[in-house]
């Protein structure tokens, strides 16, 4: 896949890849166990303001763009905002809590949040990708006749069968 999106699903398939990929990656070299560990929090978090009912900002990207008439796949606030606050502490600020004796150590956060999260977004994927070939909006629906696109949505399909 190309750094350059093509299409608004070339685009969420991307996130959606990423973040089930790391639950694969692996490695005894601690440089990049750093970056499956960073890659982990941004998909999760990307993920998280997929799949809300409102958009944070004019152009961001959520499900209702994609599916139409869909009952909700809306993760609450409720259940994502400390998610995202924890993962944004984590990845994105220079904090005292990420070091090992901090009293609120926000690596040990962090990792209780992508676990509790997990479930809630393998949900998710798997039912965007059930509804996506009958209920895509219309606009976007010559992207599912796209060879890459149907690639990158099989290889998702078994990304989240290791994932059970």
């Amino acid at each position: 896949m190309s750094n350059t999106k093509q299409f608004i699903l070339d685009h969420v398939l991307y996130e959606m890849e990423m973040y089930l990929f790391t639950f694969c990656a692996t490695s005894d070299e601690q440089l990049f166990k750093n970056m499956i560990w960073v890659t982990k929090q941004t998909h999760m978090r990307n993920l998280l303001h997929f799949f809300s009912n409102n958009k944070d900002k004019k152009t961001d990207i959520i499900y209702k763009d994609i599916l139409s008439n869909i009952d909700t796949l809306e993760i609450k606030n409720e259940d994502k905002s400390r998610s995202i606050y924890v993962i944004n502490k984590s990845i994105s600020h220079l904090t005292m809590n990420r070091i090992k004796d901090s009293k609120n150590n926000l690596d040990i956060e962090a990792t209780e949040e992508i676990e509790r999260m997990k479930p809630h977004l393998v949900e998710k994927i798997k039912k965007f990708l059930d509804e996506l070939p009958n209920k895509i909006n219309s606009k976007y629906k010559y992207e599912l006749e796209n060879p890459e696109i149907q690639c990158i949505i099989s290889t998702v399909k078994l990304l989240l069968k290791n994932c059970e």
